[in-house]
């Protein structure tokens, strides 16, 4: 089966593992389901993972931070 999970979902259920957004990350590794994204959203993760990685981690430039792989997703 694939899926869509919207960038907001993603980062949440990957930072916080207590909630439904997690819970969605969970479903989609056990039951191998299949990630499918298109460009746009990409970006999005890419550009969202920076502003939070900057935040919490205390990045100072995007060469920290690259989203080169996630299981499954097809670009």
């Amino acid at each position: 089966m694939k899926i869509v999970i919207d960038c907001s979902t993603f980062l949440s259920g990957a930072l916080f593992p207590r909630g439904n957004p997690h819970q969605v990350l969970k479903i989609w590794t056990d039951q191998e389901l299949e990630l499918v994204i298109s460009d746009v959203i990409y970006q999005e993760y890419k550009n969202k993972l920076v502003i939070v990685a900057k935040k919490m981690f205390k990045i100072k430039d995007n060469l920290g931070v690259n989203l080169v792989h996630l299981p499954g997703v097809l670009g």
